[in-house]
């Protein structure tokens, strides 16, 4: 009774923390600020619900399979979260390259020196 009770609580508190975790993954725009709401989710959410489940399951290899779940999530997490960052930067600093900068596919020697003509 009382670890169905603290089960309980702990899955509430972990549905708690993915809350914050939703509605920040839904209203930032960028790539990068959403990162951080789906981390909270990611650590403490997963942690707390599977604490809960693990209550309520009793001290079994059940319980064993659902701590690791959480230790293979808290390990893959941060290297999953680098690499989503680091493609989103990268991919940002190529759209603005290629905004920037323009690319004439077409290119002829003839527009080149009436476009020399025009720069002095």
């Amino acid at each position: 009774m009382v670890f169905d009770m603290i089960g309980a609580v702990l899955i509430i508190i972990g549905a708690l923390c993915e809350i914050p975790a939703i509605i920040g993954v839904f209203r930032y725009k960028h790539a990068l600020m959403r990162m951080h709401p789906a981390a909270i989710g990611d650590t403490m959410g997963l942690f707390f619900v599977a604490l809960g489940a693990a209550f309520l399951t009793g001290w079994s290899f059940t319980t064993f399979k659902i701590l690791a779940v959480v230790a293979f999530m808290w390990l893959t997490g941060p290297v999953t979260t680098h690499m989503l960052s680091l493609m989103t930067f990268r991919v940002e600093k190529l759209q603005a390259v290629d905004r920037f900068e323009e690319i004439n596919i077409n290119h002829d020697e003839e527009n080149d020196a009436e476009d020399e003509d025009i720069e002095e």
